[in-house]
């Protein structure tokens, strides 16, 4: 394939050269995901990597916004179950600007107090108009039925109102610490990286990069065990109702886990699933 692995500067690299591709990406996936998170934590993970661009290496949020947009590049953020992932979408030409930019947010983001204050309340706001989706509270009620109550996957993967605004500043800046860590970090550069000097890239990520410290603890992500479970979530005046169905699987280091999870996808897990096709028959 196209994928090629590399060590640069201590840290690892995953590059993959699109011939013709103008539009790059660069991005630094962390193994700092939700599963990761202690269970009172919830959601801290969301909150670090929308922290990252608000400021750093003395650029303040609009400053950071600028320096992105001035090499055309577009900023992303986010968070799952297994990691946390910034970077840019950008022209191959800009990449070397893009990933030191990067490096700045990665690395030395300022993650002052009112802007950990602003992006915990723009995220508290955004999960309010996400629960007036009927999907959104089935599927948190499905986790807590499957899972344990100290169990981190009982709990919704970007958090809940109540455990992030429980967030102190401390606990967003130990996390950081602690979770986004060069031996945690994987730079992953892709598109048309002819003329590119990848390992320049590395460099300016991992060289210097001084992360050593204690690692991100995994919490108990214990089942409730076997035993079928009927629950209920009220909604009064809800003009659609979610029915969902699901048990604890495999951890997802399996060998089978993409023919796994192709298996849900075929089944009912996308729009051209057999149980949609039979519905809308």
């Amino acid at each position: 394939g196209v994928l090629r692995r590399r060590t640069v500067a201590g840290g690892r690299m995953l590059t993959a050269h699109l011939p013709g591709k103008a539009l790059a990406v660069t991005s630094l996936v962390v193994d700092a995901g939700a599963a990761l998170e202690p269970t009172p934590l919830a959601g801290v993970s969301e909150i670090v990597a929308r922290a990252m661009s608000e400021g750093a290496a003395g650029r303040d949020a609009y400053e950071f916004g600028v320096a992105g947009e001035r090499i055309g590049a577009t900023w992303r953020a986010s968070t799952d179950w297994d990691s946390l992932r910034v970077g840019f979408e950008v022209p191959a030409a800009e990449l070397a600007a893009a990933t030191a930019l990067l490096a700045d947010a990665a690395r030395s983001a300022d993650f002052s107090d009112d802007v950990l204050d602003r992006v915990v309340d723009e995220r508290i706001d955004e999960i309010g108009i996400e629960r007036s989706q009927p999907a959104v509270l089935a599927s948190e009620a499905l986790g807590r039925a499957l899972f344990q109550p100290d169990s981190r996957y009982a709990w919704p993967d970007g958090g809940d109102p109540e455990t992030i605004d429980a967030l102190q500043h401390t606990d967003i800046r130990s996390y950081r610490d602690t979770g986004v860590r060069k031996e945690a970090a994987t730079l992953v550069v892709v598109g048309d990286l002819e003329g590119v000097d990848v390992d320049g890239l590395g460099r300016a990520v991992f060289d210097g990069w001084d992360s050593s410290g204690p690692t991100v603890a995994a919490p108990s992500v214990a089942a409730r065990g076997p035993g079928r479970r009927v629950v209920i979530v009220d909604r009064p005046g809800s003009v659609q109702s979610v029915v969902m169905m699901g048990h604890d699987g495999p951890a997802r280091a399996i060998d089978d886990y993409v023919a796994m999870t192709t298996t849900v996808l075929v089944l009912g897990g996308m729009f051209s699933s057999r149980l949609n096709m039979k519905l809308r028959e």
